[in-house]
Parts: structure tokens; sequence; C-alpha cells
């Protein structure tokens, strides 16, 4: 279970620790950039929305900004997990979800 967040790759950058990181090829469509010290898993990428990174939000320093949209793969959280039910939850990927990031262009999700 993780929290992901996505944002452009044109307006993503690295503060610190870039040196640290190594990517795995999770399949053929996507991969997962994680640290090579604790092994947390900071980004992902998808061939299905090339112009995105999906950010781990546990990740960051603040949660403030943070606006929940869907709850995804809702079907394997874990027993005492509390989803909120009045956000959106999908079992898989919603099917808007790649059609949405892999045609924006130009503004920020």
């Amino acid at each position: 279970m993780a929290a992901y967040g996505a944002v452009q790759r044109s307006d993503f950058a690295w503060a610190n620790g870039e040196g640290l990181l190594h990517t795995y090829q999770q399949n053929e469509l996507s991969n997962r950039v994680f640290c090579s010290k604790c092994g947390s898993c900071v980004v992902s990428h998808h061939d299905l929305a090339p112009d995105f990174y999906f950010v781990s939000l546990g990740c960051l320093d603040s949660h403030n900004e943070i606006d929940i949209e869907y709850q995804q793969f809702v079907a394997s959280k874990a027993e005492w997990v509390n989803l909120d039910p009045t956000i959106e939850q999908c079992e898989a990927y919603p099917e808007w979800v790649f059609e949405r990031y892999s045609k924006k262009s130009d503004s920020s999700i």
C-alpha cells in the first residue's frame, strides 16, 4: 500500500541524493526509482504517461497541500485501513488515469 501524487517531469527536480537512486523495471510499462540506502521507492514512471512522475507521498516533507483524488487498488488494502467513503475507490487503475496523464502537457495535476 502506498500513496502517490502525479507531477509533470518538466516541473520536477531532485532536491538532493540523486546519486543514491537506482531504477528497477517493474514490468514492460513501468519503472520504480528507489533509494539504494534504505530501499524506499521515491518515484515511478509509466510508458502510458511518459510526461509524469508518480511521487511516493511518504517521501515528502509536508503533506499540507495534498488533495486526494481517488483511492486505488482498494481490494488489496490491509484490513486495518479505513478508506474515506467520500473519495472514489478503484480496485485497479481507473480507466481514465493514463488517458488523463498522457494528454496533459501544460497544467499541473
